[in-house]
């Protein structure tokens, strides 16, 4: 039985665990969703054109979950989801799309649990009854989350040990000295210094001293620090092709560059898979159940997305050469 129960365990746990991953997932979504696809048809000439209407039927919160969907594929390993034929009242778009919970699926068998790791009672997907409105997407592997948590749980532990580390070795030691040969002289210099932290008071001798020993950065400490950015840096490149693109690092303006073509390009791959998997998958059930027209194929825009100082660049050199209505910049 092809039951990954306690691998999504393990994933899940990492992705909920983990602040990097998160916010690494969420700069993915921020690429893939809004309003940067729409639902074309291709004309006479090889140009896809702008279906305006049939658009508007896919931008919505519950087309967002199909691609959230999709995009986890690649990341769990697959995604089951459940299309309802039920249109919104109001709206008139999709009323309720599902993520079936993985636990329960047997992607590469095509069947769905009622309980975990029991086999019976369960359903076929391949049976014509769900055909409609449940869609597995397999990517025949067990998803990039397999390569990121290891990581995860070795910076976790890592983590752990580095809080305990600075517990120990973090707080300064407060170094007191007496010219007294007296032991109780001594005790009582130490207790008034650990009741100063509180207090805020110490009285002293005369020839008493006391120094603080400030603890200075040491090669123990940087072991720590450099395994959690390690992999901070592998799980950026893992998921999004850079670590500059998720914050992890400041370069010079040659290398930032070079990550944005990198980070670009895998983007372009996960906005590639998504059309695939939608044209071949979603499309084909939702031309069946009268939601979208036959002959349309949903497509990313082409256009290049810019940061606001290349906007402001191109808007200075077209109003230069060129009278543009304010409206229309």
């Amino acid at each position: 039985m092809d039951d990954r129960s306690r691998l999504i365990d393990l994933y899940e746990s990492c992705l909920q665990q983990d602040a990097h991953i998160r916010a690494v997932i969420e700069t993915l979504l921020s690429q893939i969703l809004g309003d940067r696809y729409m639902l074309a048809r291709l004309n006479e000439k090889g140009k896809y054109i702008k279906d305006v209407n049939a658009t508007q039927k896919i931008q919505g919160s519950q087309f967002d979950k199909i691609i959230r969907g999709i995009v986890e594929a690649k990341l769990f390993g697959f995604t089951l989801l459940e299309i309802m034929s039920e249109l919104h009242p109001k709206t008139g778009k999709l009323a309720e799309v599902n993520i079936i919970e993985r636990r329960n699926v047997l992607p590469d068998q095509k069947v769905v649990l009622k309980r975990q790791g029991i086999w019976l009672p369960h359903w076929n997907l391949r049976n014509e009854i769900y055909s409609r409105n449940y869609i597995l997407i397999n990517t025949g592997d067990i998803g990039l989350f397999s390569a990121t948590t290891p990581l995860i749980l070795a910076k976790k532990f890592t983590l752990a040990n580095y809080v305990n580390f600075s517990h120990t070795y973090g707080q300064p030691i407060i170094h007191g000295k007496t010219v007294s040969e007296s032991n109780n002289d001594r005790k009582r210099l130490a207790n008034d210094i650990s009741n100063a932290a509180q207090n805020k008071v110490i009285v002293t001798g005369i020839d008493d001293e006391i120094d603080i020993k400030a603890f200075t950065m040491s090669n123990s400490e940087k072991i720590y620090t450099s395994l959690i950015e390690l992999v901070n840096s592998e799980v950026s490149n893992m998921i999004l092709g850079s670590e500059s693109m998720a914050g992890g690092m400041q370069s010079y303006v040659g290398s930032t560059k070079a990550h944005q073509d990198i980070f670009r390009e895998r983007i372009e791959d996960y906005r590639r898979y998504i059309e695939n998997v939608i044209n071949e998958e979603i499309a084909p059930r939702l031309v069946e159940t009268g939601y979208i027209n036959s002959g349309q194929e949903f497509k990313y825009s082409k256009r290049i997305e810019m940061n606001n100082e290349d906007r402001i660049k191109l808007h200075g050199l077209i109003t230069v050469k060129y009278e543009v209505k304010a409206v229309e910049i």
